[in-house]
């Protein structure tokens, strides 16, 4: 469930009848914190440094590349009960619904302006994890060792949520986005609002070149996302396969509505 951040509030202690009330105290309520950092490192042969310490809530993933390739690095959560080796399976023959399916959340997270990570940069996505066991991966690589990682009951410390310029809620099946939007890099609520799984493609509309990608959060959940697009016209579109009863259908998302034009000037 979506946690909204409410201001501090100074309370101010009454005084009693007749004492003087200039020197009246207060409590102060604690502030809120900013999202805690969840830091990765990936090499050449896979993920190399996992944090233990992760807590439910909103959280910023960081993940630095310090290989030589590129990586199309993303996050998921693991449906409850599914054994890591059924997962690798998954992975090998991209039967990701059968790992995936009801509980994917997260997002890909990539160089600022690029599809991929880049060698010697670091990416970050600041998202709502819930508990349960997650991995991070790169489905495009054939040898990539995946990393692992549990995510435990929240702190019980209030988070401040990010402040975003603009929203992009999707559901089944549509893509709510403003029809114009200015150029630059701003940053993006991109909220799952529907019962499946999402995706968030965006292209050139004429060239149809891949400008940027991320997965929707969890059902009901909020990802924070930074775009820089340049000006022109955009394709905002989700293609992931329709899940109805735990079973593929033969529709994607795009062909069932979720695909909106967007100018951006």
């Amino acid at each position: 469930m979506r946690r909204r951040v409410a201001a501090a509030l100074l309370v101010v202690l009454g005084a009693c009848a007749g004492a003087d009330q200039s020197g009246g105290g207060g409590n102060q309520a604690p502030a809120a914190q900013p999202p805690p950092e969840v830091a990765f490192t990936v090499a050449d042969q896979g993920v190399i440094d996992i944090p233990t310490d992760v807590q439910a809530g909103i959280n910023t993933i960081s993940v630095t590349n310090e290989g030589a390739d590129k990586r199309a690095i993303g996050f998921a959560r693991i449906n409850d009960g599914v054994p890591r080796p059924k997962v690798g399976i998954a992975l090998t023959k991209g039967d990701f619904e059968t790992v995936f399916t009801s509980s994917l959340i997260g997002g890909s997270v990539f160089s600022q302006g690029e599809i991929d990570l880049l060698p010697g940069d670091t990416g970050t996505l600041t998202t709502e994890l819930t508990e349960g066991t997650y991995i991070l991966a790169d489905p495009e690589a054939r040898r990539f060792e995946p990393g692992y990682f549990e995510v435990g009951p929240p702190s019980g410390e209030e988070i401040e949520e990010p402040s975003a310029e603009f929203t992009i809620d999707e559901g089944e099946y549509f893509i709510k986005v403003e029809e114009t939007l200015p150029a630059g890099s701003h940053t993006y609520a991109l909220t799952n609002v529907g019962e499946q799984s999402h995706e968030l493609l965006i292209f050139e509309k004429k060239t149809e070149k891949e400008a940027a990608a991320a997965l929707a959060p969890l059902p009901g959940s909020t990802s924070w996302i930074e775009l820089d697009l340049e000006p022109g016209t955009y394709t905002f579109a989700c293609f992931f396969p329709d899940v109805k009863d735990g079973k593929l259908g033969k529709k994607n998302h795009g062909r069932l509505g979720m695909e909106t034009t967007v100018t951006v000037e």
